[in-house]
């Protein structure tokens, strides 16, 4: 009995040395974000691939309420909010111009992902080099590919388990609420993810420090001034649903007031 119980105990450290050793890989295979050139292009072109209509996601693990999650009927013209928010801050503050690249035939954010790392440096995807060049040439020097993705809004701790704590999603960008027991609380969503390409040389700049973190959920998750907040669960008005639009375009602002500063 003692050498079986040994033998769990070995295989459990063996597994927590190979988990360590990949996540060590892993890390020091991420190529390093080198400068850029701009001397081709100086053009910013901005894919925004998303659902038409924003979304409420409500999160519950009690008897309080029922979690859901329900498509709203509110057009933001997320696109064109979006890109207009990044312009902004981009050509106020640099000599850029910030384009869509949907004007150039890209359509999706599977087909915006241009680079990837191989042996320890960024390359042009293979499938991607035609496409690359033509962009190029056109005068485009940066891509932000922004797809609308699931993102952490809250975590959920059992009380029996406090140290197994499950992390509860937003299914889309909009409107987040999550059951209390004084009510319900509510968060403006940007859940997405941002992927900021340099074509010149081929490489993702999201790793260099002006750009650390904005896809974490402290920069998605976005909390709403107390008396901004809904007052009822299932019938959010238009106008209540300002405060949760203001809040998605400000990340989008933040990220190209952060991209303007990189490219100083």
């Amino acid at each position: 009995m003692k050498s079986k119980v040994n033998r769990v105990i070995k295989a459990f450290k063996l597994s927590l040395i190979l988990m360590s050793s990949i996540w060590l890989v892993g890390c020091v295979s991420t190529p390093i974000s080198k400068d850029i050139s701009t001397n081709q292009g100086r053009k910013i072109a901005i894919l925004v691939d998303a659902n038409q209509y924003p979304t409420h996601t409500h999160l519950s693990k009690s008897f309080i309420s029922k979690a859901f999650v329900r498509k709203l009927d509110a057009d933001w013209q997320i696109e064109e909010s979006i890109i207009q928010a990044i312009r902004a801050e981009v050509e106020k503050n640099t000599d850029f111009e910030v384009v869509n690249l949907r004007n150039y035939g890209v359509t999706s954010s599977q087909e915006a992902a241009l680079i990837k790392a191989k042996s320890g440096s960024w390359i042009i995807k293979s499938d991607r080099e035609q496409l690359t060049q033509k962009l190029k040439q056109q005068g485009i020097s940066l891509i932000i590919n922004i797809s609308e993705t699931p993102t952490v809004a809250a975590e959920y701790c059992p009380f029996e388990l406090d140290n197994n704590c499950e992390s509860l999603y937003s299914q889309g960008y909009g409107v987040v609420s999550k059951a209390d027991v004084l009510g319900h609380l509510y968060h403006a969503s940007a859940s997405f993810r941002t992927e900021i390409s340099s074509l010149n040389p081929p490489a993702k700049i999201n790793y260099a420090k002006e750009f650390r973190g904005i896809n974490s959920h402290f920069e998605t998750k976005r909390t709403l001034r107390y008396e901004e907040t809904p007052r009822a669960l299932k019938r959010i008005t238009n106008e209540e649903l300002k405060p949760f639009k203001r809040e998605v375009i400000q990340h989008f602002s933040n990220i190209g007031r952060n991209v303007a500063n990189y490219l100083k």
